[in-house]
């Protein structure tokens, strides 16, 4: 199979040697089903788990790339014992022999590595050169917010990104973290969600526009 545009998220944990092998596990496992609950949408999604704490997984509908992203680190903040992991997003063409990342080639691959050996120290979400300087310096600034966010305002998120396309309500969130209503939408708007949801609507269209012209 060969598509002319989609995305790869490349990563690795952070301090992965001070955490346990159950705790890897966990946040791998944590990792795959997050993957799942996006791939509800209809995506076609492949993981795979490279080394000791890297993995890479690739998305064939491009414009979902951000929202996973955010998933994952929201799913990662709300395990028994927090995990992180640096993300970089590629984008581009992408090649497969079988169904395996391993047999697979393409620049949304080699974009999405080279996104990721170039990252900042302290940055833990980045994307590739495709979408310009405006899109990487929004971002950035998601980036920043996303490392200060609590692991109950990342639940609310979580169930939100995830189930955006397929629709949720926050009463359902509610029953889901067994908590009110009301309490949900303090957690979203603490992290401004509305404005979240606006910055990745237009991050979404500049990839669709990639898309179109690749």
């Amino acid at each position: 199979m060969e598509t002319n545009f989609s995305a790869v998220l490349t990563g690795d944990f952070v301090n992965s040697r001070q955490m346990s092998q159950s705790q890897i596990a966990d946040a791998f496992e944590q990792l795959e089903n997050t993957a799942n609950e996006i791939n509800e949408n209809k995506a076609w999604i492949v993981f795979e788990r490279y080394r000791g704490d890297g993995w890479q997984l690739f998305i064939d509908q491009a414009n979902l790339s951000i929202d996973l992203a955010i998933a994952i680190t929201c799913a990662l903040k709300a395990l028994p014992h927090p995990a992180k992991t640096r993300i970089s997003i590629g984008f581009g063409s992408a090649s497969f022999v079988s169904k395996s990342i391993f047999d697979a080639s393409g620049t949304a691959f080699t974009n999405s590595g080279d996104a990721l050996e170039n990252m900042a120290k302290d940055q833990l979400l980045a994307i590739d050169h495709t979408l310009g300087d405006v899109a990487r310096a929004a971002i950035n600034l998601l980036d920043f917010q996303m490392q200060h966010w609590t692991k109950a305002q990342s639940q609310a998120v979580y169930y939100k990104v995830t189930r955006r396309l397929i629709g949720i309500t926050d009463q359902e969130i509610a029953d889901k973290l067994n908590i009110t209503r009301q309490a949900v939408q303090a957690r979203l708007s603490s992290v401004g969600f509305r404005h979240l949801t606006s910055a990745v609507h237009h991050l979404e269209g500049a990839i669709i526009e990639s898309w179109k012209n690749a």
